[in-house]
């Protein structure tokens, strides 16, 4: 965790998923195991991580696309719910007058 906040204090709008990226390859070594391949298994790697890579980011955004829908309609519908609450203790105190008024009213002192 420590090695995360310490990124984020270097380059503050580098994104969390790059700061994984870079720490687990250094953590990992796999710089010394790319070391030991050829240039061509070296160049084939990096063009299929890169690709899963862009796929995984993409995925990333759909997820926090679909979260944040998710979150907002759970949001909405708890605002109405509390609209509803408060617009039905309005109406029982309006039908409470209202029996009082039918009742004679108020007591006049």
């Amino acid at each position: 965790m420590a090695q995360i906040d310490r990124q984020k204090t270097i380059a503050p709008n580098t994104s969390t998923f790059t700061i994984n990226s870079k720490l687990m390859f250094k953590n990992n070594g796999t710089a010394d195991w790319l070391k030991e391949k050829t240039e061509e298994q070296k160049n084939t790697l990096i063009v299929r991580c890169r690709k899963m890579g862009e796929e995984k980011r993409q995925r990333d955004i759909r997820d926090f696309i679909k979260i944040y829908t998710e979150k907002s309609s759970i949001i909405e519908a708890r605002i109405k719910e509390k609209e509803l609450k408060e617009a039905k203790i309005i109406a029982e105190k309006e039908k409470i007058i209202l029996d009082i008024n039918n009742l004679g009213g108020k007591w006049t002192t």
